[in-house]
Protein backbone atom coordinates (compact mmCIF):
# COMPACT_ATOMS: atom_id res chain seq x y z
CA UNK A 1 0.00 0.00 0.00
CA UNK A 2 0.91 3.60 -0.63
CA UNK A 3 0.76 6.37 2.21
CA UNK A 4 -2.08 7.68 0.15
CA UNK A 5 -3.30 4.63 0.04
CA UNK A 6 -3.14 3.94 3.85
CA UNK A 7 -4.55 7.73 4.43
CA UNK A 8 -7.94 6.30 2.27
CA UNK A 9 -8.36 3.31 4.68
CA UNK A 10 -7.96 5.22 8.09
CA UNK A 11 -10.51 7.52 6.32
CA UNK A 12 -12.52 5.11 5.92
CA UNK A 13 -13.05 3.19 9.24
CA UNK A 14 -12.89 6.96 10.75
CA UNK A 15 -15.73 7.36 8.89
CA UNK A 16 -17.70 4.16 10.37
CA UNK A 17 -16.81 4.80 13.85
CA UNK A 18 -17.70 8.67 13.86
CA UNK A 19 -21.28 7.77 12.00
CA UNK A 20 -21.35 5.04 14.78
CA UNK A 21 -20.55 7.41 17.46
CA UNK A 22 -23.19 10.25 16.02
CA UNK A 23 -25.87 8.14 15.80
CA UNK A 24 -25.57 7.14 19.42
CA UNK A 25 -25.33 10.54 20.28
CA UNK A 26 -28.75 11.45 18.51
CA UNK A 27 -30.18 8.14 19.75
CA UNK A 28 -29.10 9.28 23.59
CA UNK A 29 -30.74 12.86 22.86
CA UNK A 30 -27.52 14.44 22.69
CA UNK A 31 -27.94 16.08 19.74
CA UNK A 32 -26.25 18.94 20.30
CA UNK A 33 -22.84 17.18 20.70
CA UNK A 34 -23.21 14.91 17.85
CA UNK A 35 -23.80 18.05 15.51
CA UNK A 36 -20.04 19.67 17.09
CA UNK A 37 -18.32 16.24 16.16
CA UNK A 38 -15.12 16.78 14.15
CA UNK A 39 -14.44 15.75 10.68
CA UNK A 40 -17.68 15.93 9.55
CA UNK A 41 -17.19 16.15 5.68
CA UNK A 42 -15.50 13.01 6.01
CA UNK A 43 -18.80 10.98 7.49
CA UNK A 44 -21.86 13.14 7.80
CA UNK A 45 -23.89 12.80 4.56
CA UNK A 46 -24.18 16.49 4.47
CA UNK A 47 -21.56 17.92 4.39
CA UNK A 48 -23.08 20.83 6.83
CA UNK A 49 -22.85 20.76 10.08
CA UNK A 50 -22.42 23.06 13.25
CA UNK A 51 -19.32 24.42 14.77
CA UNK A 52 -21.01 26.29 17.25
CA UNK A 53 -20.29 24.62 20.54
CA UNK A 54 -23.46 24.40 23.14
CA UNK A 55 -21.39 26.59 25.94
CA UNK A 56 -23.25 24.98 28.57
CA UNK A 57 -22.59 21.79 27.65
CA UNK A 58 -19.02 21.94 27.23
CA UNK A 59 -17.44 19.41 29.83
CA UNK A 60 -19.45 16.83 27.31
CA UNK A 61 -18.87 18.34 24.55
CA UNK A 62 -14.62 17.98 25.19
CA UNK A 63 -15.16 14.71 26.49
CA UNK A 64 -17.00 13.36 22.83
CA UNK A 65 -14.02 15.47 21.00
CA UNK A 66 -11.58 13.25 23.06
CA UNK A 67 -13.12 10.00 22.30
CA UNK A 68 -13.29 11.27 18.68
CA UNK A 69 -9.46 11.66 18.71
CA UNK A 70 -9.11 7.93 20.26
CA UNK A 71 -11.41 6.46 17.30
CA UNK A 72 -9.17 8.42 15.18
CA UNK A 73 -5.82 6.59 16.73
CA UNK A 74 -7.73 3.46 16.46
CA UNK A 75 -8.23 4.26 12.47
CA UNK A 76 -4.58 4.64 11.73
CA UNK A 77 -3.41 1.92 13.84
CA UNK A 78 -5.70 0.16 12.03
CA UNK A 79 -5.02 1.27 8.85
CA UNK A 80 -0.95 0.76 9.84
CA UNK A 81 -1.33 -2.83 10.14
CA UNK A 82 -3.70 -3.67 7.41
CA UNK A 83 -1.03 -2.00 4.82
CA UNK A 84 1.59 -3.64 6.88
CA UNK A 85 -0.13 -7.42 5.33
CA UNK A 86 -1.09 -5.74 1.85
CA UNK A 87 3.01 -4.97 1.75
CA UNK A 88 3.91 -8.58 3.19
CA UNK A 89 1.46 -10.48 0.78
CA UNK A 90 2.93 -8.92 -2.34
CA UNK A 91 6.66 -9.64 -1.04
CA UNK A 92 7.58 -5.88 -0.24
CA UNK A 93 7.82 -5.93 3.59
CA UNK A 94 11.31 -4.41 2.74
CA UNK A 95 9.18 -1.02 2.17
CA UNK A 96 8.20 -0.77 6.04
CA UNK A 97 10.33 1.61 7.00
CA UNK A 98 12.01 -0.32 10.12
CA UNK A 99 11.25 -3.74 9.60
CA UNK A 100 13.42 -6.47 9.99
CA UNK A 101 12.70 -6.58 6.27
CA UNK A 102 14.31 -4.08 5.72
CA UNK A 103 17.10 -3.62 7.74
CA UNK A 104 18.29 -7.43 6.94
CA UNK A 105 18.38 -6.50 3.10
CA UNK A 106 20.39 -3.12 4.53
CA UNK A 107 22.63 -5.19 5.98
CA UNK A 108 23.21 -7.89 3.56
CA UNK A 109 23.95 -5.51 1.13
CA UNK A 110 26.74 -4.01 3.50
CA UNK A 111 28.43 -7.03 3.07
CA UNK A 112 26.90 -8.95 6.06
CA UNK A 113 26.96 -12.43 6.89
CA UNK A 114 23.84 -14.05 8.66
CA UNK A 115 25.99 -15.28 11.19
CA UNK A 116 27.61 -12.08 11.65
CA UNK A 117 24.07 -10.58 11.81
CA UNK A 118 23.28 -13.43 13.55
CA UNK A 119 25.75 -12.74 16.76
CA UNK A 120 24.89 -9.39 16.78
CA UNK A 121 21.20 -10.45 17.72
CA UNK A 122 22.15 -12.58 20.35
CA UNK A 123 23.69 -9.48 21.66
CA UNK A 124 20.47 -7.00 21.59
CA UNK A 125 18.64 -6.64 25.00
CA UNK A 126 15.54 -4.37 25.04
CA UNK A 127 14.26 -3.14 28.47
CA UNK A 128 11.19 -0.96 27.87
CA UNK A 129 9.95 0.24 31.57
CA UNK A 130 6.56 0.52 32.10
CA UNK A 131 5.52 4.41 34.04
CA UNK A 132 2.17 6.03 35.70
CA UNK A 133 2.41 9.31 32.93
CA UNK A 134 -0.10 11.57 33.75
CA UNK A 135 -0.92 11.73 29.86
CA UNK A 136 -2.09 7.82 30.14
CA UNK A 137 -4.31 8.22 33.61
CA UNK A 138 -6.85 6.13 31.79
CA UNK A 139 -9.06 3.82 33.25
CA UNK A 140 -8.29 -0.11 33.40
CA UNK A 141 -12.04 -0.47 32.31
CA UNK A 142 -11.78 2.33 29.38
CA UNK A 143 -8.72 0.26 28.15
CA UNK A 144 -10.57 -2.78 28.17
CA UNK A 145 -13.05 -1.47 26.06
CA UNK A 146 -10.33 0.25 23.48
CA UNK A 147 -8.75 -3.05 23.10
CA UNK A 148 -12.38 -4.62 22.34
CA UNK A 149 -12.76 -1.84 19.88
CA UNK A 150 -9.72 -2.70 17.62
CA UNK A 151 -10.28 -6.31 18.02
CA UNK A 152 -13.95 -5.76 16.29
CA UNK A 153 -11.98 -3.04 13.67
CA UNK A 154 -9.45 -6.21 12.77
CA UNK A 155 -13.01 -8.35 12.70
CA UNK A 156 -14.35 -6.51 10.17
CA UNK A 157 -11.54 -6.56 7.67
CA UNK A 158 -12.56 -10.26 7.27
CA UNK A 159 -14.20 -10.03 3.60
CA UNK A 160 -16.12 -13.66 4.12
CA UNK A 161 -18.52 -11.76 6.50
CA UNK A 162 -21.84 -11.60 4.72
CA UNK A 163 -23.90 -8.02 5.33
CA UNK A 164 -26.08 -9.69 8.16
CA UNK A 165 -22.52 -10.42 9.97
CA UNK A 166 -21.14 -7.87 8.73
CA UNK A 167 -24.07 -5.61 10.55
CA UNK A 168 -23.79 -7.72 13.73
CA UNK A 169 -20.37 -6.83 14.24
CA UNK A 170 -20.89 -3.10 13.10
CA UNK A 171 -23.40 -3.30 15.82
CA UNK A 172 -20.78 -4.48 18.65
CA UNK A 173 -18.83 -1.29 17.25
CA UNK A 174 -21.68 0.60 18.22
CA UNK A 175 -22.09 -1.21 21.34
CA UNK A 176 -18.39 -0.18 22.67
CA UNK A 177 -18.37 3.18 21.71
CA UNK A 178 -21.49 3.78 23.94
CA UNK A 179 -19.94 1.97 26.46
CA UNK A 180 -16.50 4.65 26.16
CA UNK A 181 -19.18 7.33 26.21
CA UNK A 182 -21.14 6.04 29.44
CA UNK A 183 -17.81 5.51 30.71
CA UNK A 184 -16.02 8.03 33.16
CA UNK A 185 -12.98 8.24 31.11
CA UNK A 186 -10.34 9.00 33.40
CA UNK A 187 -9.85 9.36 37.13
CA UNK A 188 -12.25 11.71 38.81
CA UNK A 189 -8.67 12.14 41.57
CA UNK A 190 -5.24 11.37 41.23
CA UNK A 191 -4.82 7.81 40.61
CA UNK A 192 -3.56 5.85 44.48
CA UNK A 193 -0.49 3.46 43.84
CA UNK A 194 -2.70 0.50 43.22
CA UNK A 195 -4.42 2.52 40.72
CA UNK A 196 -1.72 3.20 38.41
CA UNK A 197 -0.40 -0.66 39.16
CA UNK A 198 -3.58 -1.73 38.00
CA UNK A 199 -2.80 0.23 34.96
CA UNK A 200 0.65 -1.20 34.25
CA UNK A 201 -0.78 -5.10 35.07
CA UNK A 202 -3.28 -4.64 32.04
CA UNK A 203 -0.19 -4.39 29.59
CA UNK A 204 1.62 -6.84 31.36
CA UNK A 205 -0.91 -9.52 32.03
CA UNK A 206 -3.50 -8.74 29.42
CA UNK A 207 -1.63 -7.48 26.16
CA UNK A 208 2.03 -8.48 26.11
CA UNK A 209 1.25 -12.29 26.34
CA UNK A 210 -0.68 -12.71 23.51
CA UNK A 211 1.73 -9.79 21.37
CA UNK A 212 4.83 -10.69 22.26
CA UNK A 213 4.93 -14.04 20.13
CA UNK A 214 4.82 -12.13 17.29
CA UNK A 215 7.61 -10.67 17.41
CA UNK A 216 9.31 -13.69 17.06
CA UNK A 217 7.49 -14.87 14.32
CA UNK A 218 7.70 -11.82 12.73
CA UNK A 219 11.34 -11.82 13.44
CA UNK A 220 11.85 -15.65 12.07
CA UNK A 221 9.57 -15.12 8.81
CA UNK A 222 12.30 -11.79 7.89
CA UNK A 223 15.01 -14.20 8.24
CA UNK A 224 13.91 -16.77 6.36
CA UNK A 225 12.87 -14.16 3.48
CA UNK A 226 15.87 -12.65 3.72
CA UNK A 227 17.96 -16.08 3.05
CA UNK A 228 19.47 -16.72 5.92
CA UNK A 229 20.50 -19.91 7.51
CA UNK A 230 17.27 -20.75 10.03
CA UNK A 231 19.11 -23.00 12.17
CA UNK A 232 21.24 -19.65 13.40
CA UNK A 233 18.24 -18.33 15.27
CA UNK A 234 17.09 -21.79 16.03
CA UNK A 235 17.25 -21.69 19.93
CA UNK A 236 16.01 -19.04 22.03
CA UNK A 237 18.94 -17.51 23.20
CA UNK A 238 19.59 -16.78 19.51
CA UNK A 239 17.78 -13.88 19.40
CA UNK A 240 17.05 -10.30 20.75
CA UNK A 241 16.25 -10.45 24.39
CA UNK A 242 13.51 -8.18 25.43
CA UNK A 243 12.63 -7.80 28.92
CA UNK A 244 10.19 -5.36 30.60
CA UNK A 245 10.87 -2.71 33.72
CA UNK A 246 8.14 -1.51 36.01
CA UNK A 247 8.48 2.45 37.62
CA UNK A 248 5.09 2.51 39.11
CA UNK A 249 5.29 0.87 42.74
CA UNK A 250 9.09 1.49 43.19
CA UNK A 251 10.62 4.89 41.71
CA UNK A 252 12.67 6.60 44.87
CA UNK A 253 12.83 10.16 42.87
CA UNK A 254 10.75 11.62 45.75
CA UNK A 255 7.67 10.06 45.20
CA UNK A 256 5.63 10.60 48.59
CA UNK A 257 3.86 7.43 49.02
CA UNK A 258 5.97 4.74 47.72
CA UNK A 259 7.90 3.14 50.83
CA UNK A 260 9.30 -0.02 51.41
CA UNK A 261 6.07 -1.87 51.83
CA UNK A 262 4.88 -0.59 48.88
CA UNK A 263 7.20 -1.94 46.78
CA UNK A 264 7.38 -5.18 48.31
CA UNK A 265 3.47 -5.42 47.98
CA UNK A 266 4.27 -4.29 43.79
CA UNK A 267 6.67 -7.19 43.28
CA UNK A 268 4.46 -9.47 45.10
CA UNK A 269 1.55 -8.73 43.02
CA UNK A 270 3.50 -8.87 40.10
CA UNK A 271 4.97 -12.49 40.82
CA UNK A 272 1.18 -13.45 42.02
CA UNK A 273 -0.14 -12.23 38.26
CA UNK A 274 3.30 -14.05 36.52
CA UNK A 275 2.70 -17.50 38.35
CA UNK A 276 -0.89 -17.02 37.62
CA UNK A 277 0.10 -16.76 33.94
CA UNK A 278 1.73 -19.56 33.79
CA UNK A 279 -0.90 -21.99 35.55
CA UNK A 280 -2.98 -20.72 32.88
CA UNK A 281 -0.98 -21.61 29.88
CA UNK A 282 0.12 -24.76 31.35
CA UNK A 283 -4.16 -25.22 31.64
CA UNK A 284 -4.32 -24.54 28.03
CA UNK A 285 -1.48 -26.74 26.70
CA UNK A 286 -3.22 -29.50 29.16
CA UNK A 287 -6.43 -29.45 27.97
CA UNK A 288 -4.99 -29.35 23.90
CA UNK A 289 -2.33 -31.83 24.91
CA UNK A 290 -5.50 -34.95 24.35
CA UNK A 291 -3.00 -37.30 22.25
CA UNK A 292 -3.84 -41.04 22.95
CA UNK A 293 -1.61 -43.17 24.34
CA UNK A 294 -3.13 -46.29 21.96
CA UNK A 295 -1.79 -44.26 18.98
CA UNK A 296 1.53 -43.54 20.00
CA UNK A 297 3.82 -44.72 22.55
CA UNK A 298 3.59 -43.29 26.12
CA UNK A 299 7.30 -42.34 26.99
CA UNK A 300 8.27 -44.92 29.97
CA UNK A 301 9.63 -41.67 32.02
CA UNK A 302 6.72 -39.73 32.13
CA UNK A 303 4.02 -42.90 32.66
CA UNK A 304 6.49 -43.47 36.08
CA UNK A 305 5.92 -39.90 36.55
CA UNK A 306 1.99 -40.11 37.00
CA UNK A 307 2.08 -43.25 38.27
CA UNK A 308 4.39 -41.99 41.33
CA UNK A 309 2.33 -38.71 41.60
CA UNK A 310 -0.98 -40.42 41.25
CA UNK A 311 0.10 -42.22 44.22
CA UNK A 312 1.65 -39.47 46.34
CA UNK A 313 -1.98 -37.60 45.67
CA UNK A 314 -4.21 -40.33 46.55
CA UNK A 315 -7.81 -40.06 45.88
CA UNK A 316 -7.31 -36.85 43.79
CA UNK A 317 -4.40 -38.24 42.03
CA UNK A 318 -6.68 -41.44 41.13
CA UNK A 319 -9.34 -39.35 39.81
CA UNK A 320 -7.29 -37.00 37.69
CA UNK A 321 -5.72 -40.49 36.00
CA UNK A 322 -9.62 -41.18 35.58
CA UNK A 323 -10.83 -38.24 34.33
CA UNK A 324 -8.54 -38.94 30.67
CA UNK A 325 -7.90 -42.50 30.53
CA UNK A 326 -5.90 -43.81 27.89
CA UNK A 327 -4.46 -39.39 27.52
CA UNK A 328 -0.87 -39.60 29.71
CA UNK A 329 -0.11 -36.03 28.15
Amino acid sequence: MTPQSDLGKADATLALLMRAFADILTDLGEDDIARVLPWGALWRDQAAGDSTWPAERSERVLQAWSIAFQLLHQAEENAVAQARRSLESAGELEQDAGSWDQHFRRLATAGWQSAEIAAALRAIRVEPVLTAHPTEAKRQSVLHHHRALYRLLVELENTMWAPSERAVLEGRVRAVIERLWRTGEVYLEKPAIADERRNVMHYLAGVFPDVLPWVDQRLTAAWNRAGFDPALLAEPEARPRLVFGDWVGGDRDGHPFVTADTTRETLAAFRGKALALVRERLVELAASLSLSGLYQETPAALASWIDSRAMELGEPGRLAVERNPEEPF
